[in-house]
């Protein structure tokens, strides 16, 4: 905690404690730190932006994307100095839930003012997001596509800075491309490409399993908990079961979808999975 560590400084160093024997100096050094501790708490408490940014997240995971969104915009809101990072990751969570709930031109005005954002998305997560909009709205699925293909080219560097870190990196590098490869089935099956996007709808499952089955294993690490992998693989059989509906093939879509609500049952994909499960008048249970 910045408080505790400031104060931790005073008691150790020797010429720290000299410098602050003054009453004058030491009230203001000590209000300032105060006021930081103040500030880190708001932060992290429920009603900061991580503890916003949190909740907003658990309550898209069980479809309730009207009350994800007012968290997503109070964090926004909240005058606390967001960093580009955090700011890009609220916009494009509130860019989901308004996609989510079919205001699709909404949601392309954040997800576009997320792009520039923390050096350019070098993750390529906001044109994941941009062409996930373009194919639930049924439009542009050309673009659709360009933006997905151009998301996993930007995501290369972070993926390989991933896998270089051993066995389980790669593992999770190859559910990261294992996302790309099940979105551009879904944009090429509705650009009715239905070979071509069996083709990416298999690479992405061949990729997806069995690191999946591999980090489960491993158990938690730095780079990926057995959770993690388990959204990522949700991700994965949520948009290949999009692929398939628009394949005109319900019977895997339906499947696809089970599997996605059974990986991630409290997550994003869980719910999505279910959502459509709904739909098509399928068990989620």
């Amino acid at each position: 905690m910045p408080f505790e560590s400031f104060l931790y400084a005073l008691t150790a160093d020797p010429a720290a404690g000299a410098l602050f024997t003054s009453p004058i100096v030491m009230f203001p050094v000590v209000m300032g730190a105060l006021a930081a501790f103040g500030l880190w708490l708001l932060a992290t408490s429920s009603s900061g932006p991580d503890g916003l940014y949190s909740k907003g997240v658990r309550l898209f995971g069980m479809g309730r994307y009207a009350e994800a969104e007012q968290c997503y915009r109070k964090a926004l809101e909240a005058d606390t100095g967001l960093k580009p990072p955090q700011r890009k990751r609220l916009l494009i969570r509130l860019g989901n839930a308004l996609m989510h709930m079919g205001r699709f031109q909404e949601a392309r005005t954040y997800l576009e003012a997320a792009l520039p954002l923390a050096e350019g998305d070098p993750d390529g997560s906001s044109r994941a997001s941009l062409a996930d909009c373009l194919l639930l709205q049924d439009a542009d699925p050309q673009k659709a596509l360009d933006w997905a293909e151009e998301a996993v080219q930007a995501g290369t560097d972070r993926r390989a800075e991933i896998a270089g870190a051993g066995p389980r990196g790669q593992h999770l590098a190859n559910l990261m491309r294992a996302e790309g490869w099940a979105q551009r089935a879904w944009a090429l099956a509705r650009l009715g490409r239905q070979s071509e996007g069996q083709e990416s709808t298999g690479l992405a499952l061949k990729l997806a399993i069995p690191s999946c089955a591999a980090l489960k294993r491993g158990g938690s690490f730095q780079l990926a908990s057995p959770a993690s992998a388990l959204f990522h693989l949700a991700g994965v059989y949520w948009r290949t079961g999009m692929a398939a509906l628009a394949m005109g093939q319900r019977d895997t879509a339906r499947e696809h979808f089970k599997l996605a609500s059974d990986a991630d049952p409290r997550g994003e994909y869980g719910g999505l999975g279910r959502q459509q499960l709904d739909l098509l008048g399928g068990s989620s249970g």
